[in-house]
């Protein structure tokens, strides 16, 4: 293990029978949870252990890894998210779970209708307004016979198929995986409130368990029903051993400047003339650049993308916006492709990501990626924070986010002053002291003013 640092080795060696990885990124959290996965399946096979991912890029890396490893084919074991594992199940043990043949599927916003009529069943049985304790038997009556109503139409969903695995492993104790008795659970802080409850029932059927996960990466989204509070009411479970991950595994000294995020943009760089960025430099870098207006962004992203060869070079990167429709938006107005991994629907699919050039997308998806840059665009109070958020924190962790996805360089649009809006306060804080105070301006070629 002389790879490995001594906070890995340390996990590696944990007796503990649930463990959990809890670090920053860019700690080496997927490669620590790989080898360990490794040590416990030893050989392509039978199934011996089940490896959680957050969404389809991140499985596809993981098995490409194992594969590099081992020379061997990992695809058709129990690596995924819930719904890639369900559905791997479901193609062989249909029958058992009451499906007349292997089910056909549809986005959850297909079967809605059926979610609703199972809602009211369950109230019915349970009550339209249940208790504290009568919650959580109400959500498992809706959920059963939400799935139960897809087993009739020989149809499945992703909410269903993560029912189905759960039924497998904890309800029906499955021969499929009556020989799985290890859980290796990767960005756990990305799990949906289902997902996570889900993984715990799972969880507890294991005799042994490493999750990983980043506390400051958790996030609130009522799109995806993902919430900080989730994730930090595993952490502060008695059953887990935690492990913190804080030095850098596996990769250059350079990404230490992006593991302290906006805390370290003390020494950031600055520019009192037009910003070049052809150079490469052999330190990464957070950029400023002064624009005159909004509407000014679309031409500083165009001229980035020539300053930076990212089509010689094959580099990417990643324009970030703080929604999937804005990001949309954005593809639209630039013509660039964008790639939206929260789509829970397409969670199986394989995705052709980006090896070069722009790509649009949310902070969310940013750090599944690979970006060697980001662009933020709209820097300024009235997106960064955005008013209409639960809180400034939430809005503060998507930032943060976006900013240690980079990396090579982040590169931050704020506007002039001079038009009556602010620079967001997330650009500046951290900051002592400044290096350099002002800022480049940015006009595209033509402009008159």
């Amino acid at each position: 293990m002389a790879e490995f640092t001594s906070q890995q080795k340390a996990v590696l060696t944990s007796a503990a029978r649930h463990n959990l990885v809890n670090a920053i990124s860019k700690t080496g959290k997927t490669q620590l949870l790989i080898r360990i996965y490794l040590n416990w399946q030893e050989q392509p096979g039978e199934f011996k252990a089940v490896f959680l991912t957050s969404n389809g890029v991140s499985t596809q890396r993981v098995t490409d890894q194992l594969q590099r490893i081992t020379r061997q084919d990992w695809s058709g074991q129990l690596i995924g998210t819930f719904s890639e594992i369900g559905y791997k199940l479901v193609q062989k043990h249909y029958a058992d779970l009451k499906y007349s043949r292997i089910p056909k599927i549809v986005p959850d916003t297909a079967v809605a209708e059926d979610r609703h009529a199972a809602k009211l069943v369950a109230a019915k049985l349970i009550g339209d307004t249940p208790s504290d304790q009568t919650r959580q038997a109400f959500n498992e009556q809706w959920n059963q016979e939400f799935a139960a109503r897809l087993h009739q139409k020989d149809i499945g969903s992703p909410r269903s198929l993560l029912l189905d695995t759960t039924n497998l492993f904890t309800k029906l104790a499955h021969h499929s995986v009556a020989n799985v008795h290890r859980l290796v659970a990767d960005d756990a802080h990305d799990l949906s409130l289902d997902e996570m409850m889900a993984l715990v029932a799972i969880q507890e059927r294991m005799e042994k368990s490493f999750i990983s996960g980043n506390t400051n990466l958790a996030i609130n989204d009522r799109f995806q029903d993902l919430d900080i509070e989730n994730w930090i009411t595993l952490l502060s479970r008695d059953s887990l051993t935690a492990f913190p991950l804080s030095t850098c595994f596996n990769i250059g000294s350079n990404h230490g400047f992006f593991l302290h995020q906006l805390a370290a943009f003390n020494s950031k760089k600055l520019f009192n003339i037009s910003p070049t960025f052809v150079g490469d430099p052999n330190t990464p870098a957070l950029f400023e650049v002064l624009v005159p207006s909004v509407e000014y962004m679309i031409d500083v992203i165009h001229e980035m993308e020539s300053q930076l060869q990212l089509g010689i070079r094959n580099r990417v990167m990643g324009v970030v916006m703080r929604t999937r429709d804005e990001a949309r938006a954005m593809a639209r107005t630039l013509g660039k492709p964008c790639c939206i991994l929260w789509d829970k629907t397409r969670l199986w699919n394989r995705f052709d990501l980006p090896t070069k050039g722009i790509v649009v997308t949310t902070p969310y998806d940013a750090p599944f990626l690979n970006l060697d840059y980001v662009t933020l665009p709209n820097c300024m109070k009235g997106y960064w924070p955005y008013p209409e958020e639960r809180g400034t924190e939430n809005c503060r962790r998507l930032f943060l986010r976006a900013v240690s996805s980079a990396r090579l360089g982040t590169i931050f649009l704020i506007p002039d002053p001079s038009n009556g809006l602010l620079v967001s306060q997330f650009v500046s804080e951290g900051c002592n002291p400044k290096v350099v105070t002002k800022t480049a301006q940015f006009k595209p070629a033509g402009s008159t003013e």
